[in-house]
């Protein structure tokens, strides 16, 4: 039974750190960090158009931040890969 609950701990793990990020945000919108982990979050539960966003914002805030401006590419790259497995160009 526990292995089964896995996934689900999971999920909930990876909510419970988008909703942390949205609170932070709610506190301190100019919080690049909380965009990043917003967008980490967003990653974790595959939805890469809200995290290449979330992202995005957090690299307005800082321009010169590697890891937001790496973590950006990867969601960009990830939402690129779903869009086309979507279409059907992808199996």
């Amino acid at each position: 039974m526990l292995h089964c609950a896995a996934p689900d701990l999971r999920d909930a793990a990876r909510v419970r750190s988008r909703d942390d990020a949205l609170a932070a945000l709610a506190l301190r919108p100019s919080m690049a960090v909380a965009n990043y982990r917003l967008g980490c979050a967003h990653l974790m539960l595959r939805d890469y158009d809200a995290a290449t966003s979330a992202f995005a914002t957090g690299l307005r805030l800082a321009p010169n931040n590697v890891d937001l401006a790496n973590a950006h590419t990867l969601a960009v790259n990830a939402l690129a890969v779903e869009r086309k497995r979507a279409d059907g160009h992808l199996s």
